[in-house]
């Protein structure tokens, strides 16, 4: 599927459908770019029944009230973060299948119950950078759900009902400095897609990650936690994910505790990967195996095109 989306990608690209192009410094591939503006004048005429945009700042529930009741695809932006209301119009869009939530409205925490209770048909949730401290248990009554961005927020864990979510394709959680784990039964997801747990490198930052290998679909898994001293080792559960796609980085090496258990990843078969980073910090600072000895288990994949290695 994703080998298609680029082909028919550069296809589009060529054709000047897309714009505004954004690169990486090192291979040059496109992480970024914008619809042209003519292309994006006919779609939005195509689509003014089905997908809206509103900007918050104070009162704007007249704004929300003139929408139609079979929206689609709603995306509200809070541009005062001390707006005190979370306009209770948007729970009556019960058709939507997209929303997305720029900002961070003070109530948010409040709303987000009753939001999901509303909006059962929802596809898409983007709830980025909005303060979320806890995320609501019936979440896993969103059924129809495929992608969920809960990234940078604040809560320190999620629901073991997520897991529920069988349908789900894509799950991001990165960049949450308070998450402390992944619910034990995540494996549960078998259609997810791409998974994103990215924290901050250079800090401490550890997410307790174990049953990753039930996930026979993954893709793209951007960064996995080695379990500590003391702890059942989980550096295994990579084995089966042989489809993994793009950058993976490990990090907390040198908490591995046998070089046996690195072999059982068998990283050299994930000939899909192209960039590998290697962090051999320690959460106990006690060096349990020598970090070449765990090198040399890694193997990684020959066909890598970049490889990194931290705190050799």
């Amino acid at each position: 599927m994703e080998v298609m989306g680029r082909e028919c990608f550069k296809a589009l690209a060529a054709r000047s459908f897309f714009q505004d192009f954004k690169k990486e410094k090192g291979d040059g591939s496109i992480y970024a770019c914008k619809m042209h503006d003519m292309v994006h004048d006919f779609a939005q005429n195509l689509t003014k029944n089905e997908s809206f945009s509103v900007e918050i700042d104070g009162a704007a529930e007249s704004k929300i009230d003139s929408f139609s009741r079979d929206a689609r695809h709603f995306k509200v932006v809070f541009k005062n973060y001390e707006t005190d209301s979370f306009p209770a119009t948007i729970y009556s869009l019960k058709k939507l299948r997209s929303l997305i939530v720029d900002g961070r409205p003070s109530l948010m925490n409040a709303a987000l119950p009753k939001l999901i209770a509303n909006l059962s048909c929802l596809r898409t949730l983007k709830l980025s950078g909005c303060g979320i401290v806890e995320v609501p248990s019936n979440i896993g009554k969103l059924i129809h759900l495929r992608h969920v961005d809960l990234s940078q927020n604040e809560f320190r864990e999620l629901p073991k009902e997520m897991c529920e979510l069988y349908n789900m394709l894509t799950l991001d959680v990165s960049l949450c400095e308070k998450l402390e784990k992944l619910p034990d039964n995540i494996g549960k997801l078998v259609k997810l897609r791409y998974l994103s747990v990215r924290v901050y490198w250079s800090d401490s930052s550890f997410v307790k990650i174990r049953g990753v290998k039930g996930l026979s679909s993954l893709r793209g898994l951007d960064e996995f936690h080695v379990s500590g001293s003391g702890e059942e080792s989980n550096i295994e559960d990579l084995r089966n994910l042989n489809h993994l796609q793009g950058s993976l980085g490990i990090k907390w090496l040198r908490d591995v505790k046998d070089p046996d258990e690195v072999k059982k990843t068998e990283l050299k078969s994930k000939k899909y990967l192209t960039e590998l980073d290697l962090w051999f910090g320690s959460r106990t600072n006690r060096r349990i195996i020598r970090d070449d000895k765990v090198l040399e288990a890694l193997e990684p994949p020959p066909d890598v095109d970049l490889l990194r290695i931290y705190s050799y």
